[in-house]
């Protein structure tokens, strides 16, 4: 994907901060090209799970010491799911998930402040009067 944008962006001259490029449905600045995107899934052959790899978009780590990940995999118990930082530098941890669902999930920042995914597959308002990062597998 990140080679596609690249092409994009060069090809057409789009995605400088005040021009963003669009490119499917999602908007990318020249500054955020190589940004890491924040959900890999890895679907496995012999059985019916992805392995999805949860990784902290970069606001969300310069914001907070701990990063934990809460959702309804783990029953919002996040103590349980911290993530780590990886030899790359970002901080990230994977959760085998069944396919064919969708679950809802947010971060939370030193056990106190709750924040969505900026790059999940879609939102859901929660009974919090805000909204839940969702993943779809």
């Amino acid at each position: 994907m990140r080679s596609i944008v690249v092409k994009y962006l060069k090809k057409t001259g789009a995605g400088s901060p005040l021009h963003p490029a669009p490119v499917g449905n999602r908007i990318f600045h020249t500054s955020l090209e190589f940004q890491t995107m924040s959900l890999d899934k890895r679907y496995l052959k012999s059985k019916p799970v992805c392995k999805v790899k949860f990784i902290a978009p970069e606001p969300l780590v310069e914001r907070s010491k701990k990063i934990f990940l809460a959702g309804e995999f783990n029953e919002w118990d996040y103590e349980n799911a911290p993530l780590r930082k990886q030899k790359d530098g970002t901080y990230a941890t994977t959760i085998d998930l069944e396919t064919g669902k969708e679950y809802e999930y947010r971060y939370v920042l030193d056990g106190e402040c709750w924040e969505n995914d900026y790059d999940a597959d879609k939102y859901v308002p929660n009974t919090c009067g805000a909204d839940n990062s969702v993943v779809v597998v």
